[in-house]
C-alpha cells in the first residue's frame, strides 16, 4: 500500500494520491489487483481498479488472461444541465498467451450536449457508448484488427434543444433540424413522430451518425466479427462481468476502515 504524497509531496494534483496493490497465486493461475484513489482536487476523476487473471489450465489458444478494469467519476466532461448521473469506464479484455484476444470498452451514462450557437442547441443527451476490439498477435502487421465495432447502444434526450425545424444556413454555421437530418443521413422525419422527439426517447440513431461523421481522428468501424472463442465471450458480456467498484474488496468507500491506504513506510 503506498501513499504518494510521502513519496514525492510535489506531484500533480490531477494524479492518484494512493495505490494498493492485492496478489494471489495458487494451483489454478494467478491474480493480480490495483486500485488508485485520485487526488481530491483531480477535476472528474474519483477512483481507478483493474484485475488481471492468468488461468493456468486453459491452452495456448485460449482465454489464458483476462483483464478487468473501472474507473468512476465526479461528473459529466461537459457542463450539463439537465443531466445528473455520474459517468463510468469500464474494459473487459480477453487475450491467449501469444497475444491474440478482444476487448470491449464502455462508456456508461455519457452526458453530452450538442451545443451549435448560443441559440442554436441540438440538445442533452445520455449515453452508453461499447466499442468492441479483436486484435491480432502481430502487432507489426499492416493491420492488426480483426474487428472494430464501436456503436451506441443504449441512449435518450435529455431536452434543451433550441434548434429551428427549418431556416438553417451552413455559412454561417448554424444548421435547422432539417439540414442535420440531411447531412447524418437520417430519416425524413426523424427528430418527429417519437424519432428522438421528446425527453426520454430513444436517440441511438442519430448520435451513432454523429459520432461516426462528427468526430475526426477517430478509428472507423472496419472487419467482421471473427466468429471466433473472442466472439463467445466479448459478444456475451453481461452488466455482472465487469468490474463492479473501483474500491479495495470487502469496502464500500476510501476510509473504512482507516487503514485501508495506510503508508507502507512511516
Amino acid at each position: 500500500m503506498i501513499n504518494a504524497l510521502l513519496i514525492n509531496p510535489e506531484r500533480n494534483l490531477q494524479d492518484p494520491t494512493h495505490m494498493r496493490m492485492d496478489f494471489r497465486h495458487d494451483g489454478t493461475g494467478k491474480h493480480s489487483e490495483m486500485y488508485f484513489k485520485f487526488d481530491d482536487n483531480n477535476l472528474w476523476g474519483q477512483g481507478f481498479r483493474i484485475e488481471v487473471e492468468k488461468n493456468k489450465g486453459i491452452s495456448t489458444d485460449g482465454r489464458v488472461f483476462t483483464a478487468r478494469g473501472l474507473m468512476a467519476m465526479k461528473r459529466q466532461f461537459d457542463e450539463l444541465t439537465e443531466i445528473s448521473e455520474l459517468p463510468s469506464m469500464r474494459v473487459y479484455s480477453i487475450t491467449d498467451a501469444l497475444g491474440e484476444g478482444g476487448s470491449m470498452a464502455q462508456f456508461v451514462d455519457m452526458g453530452i450536449g450538442l451545443n451549435i450557437q448560443s441559440d442554436n442547441h441540438l440538445g442533452e443527451y445520455l449515453f452508453t457508448k461499447s466499442d468492441k476490439y479483436f486484435f491480432k498477435a502481430d502487432t507489426n502487421a499492416s493491420q492488426i484488427w480483426d474487428w472494430i465495432d464501436k456503436q451506441i447502444t443504449s441512449s435518450v434526450y435529455r431536452g434543451a434543444r433550441t434548434t429551428p425545424t427549418v431556416g438553417g444556413t451552413w455559412i454561417p454555421f448554424s444548421p435547422s433540424l432539417d439540414m442535420v437530418r440531411e447531412a447524418l443521413g437520417l430519416d425524413a422525419d426523424y427528430f418527429t413522430n417519437g424519432k428522438c422527439e421528446s425527453v426520454g426517447e430513444d436517440c441511438n440513431t442519430f448520435l451513432n451518425a454523429v459520432f461516426r461523421d462528427g468526430f475526426a481522428g477517430q478509428e472507423q468501424n472496419q472487419g467482421s466479427d471473427p466468429a471466433d472463442w473472442r466472439s463467445s465471450v466479448i459478444n456475451n458480456l453481461i452488466d455482472a462481468d465487469f468490474l463492479q467498484s473501483v474500491y479495495p474488496q470487502g469496502y464500500s468507500d476510501w476510509n473504512t476502515p482507516v487503514d485501508v491506504f495506510q503508508p507502507a513506510y512511516p
